[in-house]
């Protein structure tokens, strides 16, 4: 010993020596890298879980693909067409959700909520989906009923205006008809029928502003008859 080291102070100076170039294993280090392996394990396992998916996804994508192909063969079946290709449709949906699925846990470390959120997510996309193309469906029968209602509109308008040009040629190339009995009794009953109408208003008038009917009639007849004396001819 007294020839390695000359004093006690050149020993502990070795030992702080070798401490820093070979420190010992702290006891927090166990734990910890336990933790890391635990956790490399779990997203391993999640990850393997995934893989088989996937596997199982393809080969009945597989399947599906080769029952779509046996429908295009004849005999033609509409049903078996639109199954087969529902079919090859919903497998390639489950591998675009795997591959959602998979991207999620390698951006946010396999995180749970997200894992749970995930599906709920594509319902809510789909959805967006299908509410866009019933509000395009809804769109396009607006635009049907426009188009329906100015058709009608302008069918209207013609009409309107073919019968009025028929009414207008009728009167200018209608020849008058020669005097006879039966065409003065046609014009004195339309004279009648205007004037009981002219009558009938004017009563109505009288009414809404309070006029006293009887009195008025009196009135007239009182006038009348004055006129009838004032015409009359001296025998």
């Amino acid at each position: 010993m007294p020839g390695r080291f000359s004093n006690f102070s050149d020993l502990i100076q070795q030992v702080a020596a070798a401490c820093k170039l070979h420190p010992p294993a702290s006891l927090d280090e166990e734990p910890y890298h336990t933790h890391n392996e635990d956790e490399k394990e779990k997203v391993m396992g999640m990850e393997f879980v995934i893989m088989t998916e996937v596997f199982d996804a393809i080969s009945a994508m597989k399947i599906a693909y080769v029952s779509l192909q046996e429908a295009h063969n004849p005999p033609w079946d509409p049903e078996k067409l639109r199954a087969a290709d529902m079919s090859v449709v919903g497998e390639l949906r489950r591998l675009g959700a795997l591959r959602e699925r998979y991207l999620r846990r390698r951006c946010y470390g396999g995180d749970i909520l997200r894992e749970v959120v995930a599906p709920y997510e594509a319902a809510v996309e789909e959805l967006k989906r299908e509410v866009k193309a019933r509000d395009m469906e809804v769109d396009n029968l607006k635009e049907k009923l426009k188009s329906i209602v100015r058709e009608t509109n302008s069918g209207k308008k013609s009409r309107t205006s073919l019968s009025r040009r028929k009414v207008y040629c009728v009167t200018q190339t209608q020849v008058p008809a020669a005097p006879a009995p039966e065409l003065f009794e046609g014009a004195m009953s339309q004279v009648r029928e205007a004037t009981e109408t002219f009558s009938l208003l004017l009563l109505s008038l009288m009414r809404s502003v309070h006029w006293d009917i009887s009195a008025a009639v009196r009135s007239i007849e009182a006038a009348t008859a004055t006129c009838d004396d004032r015409s009359a001819l001296p025998l």
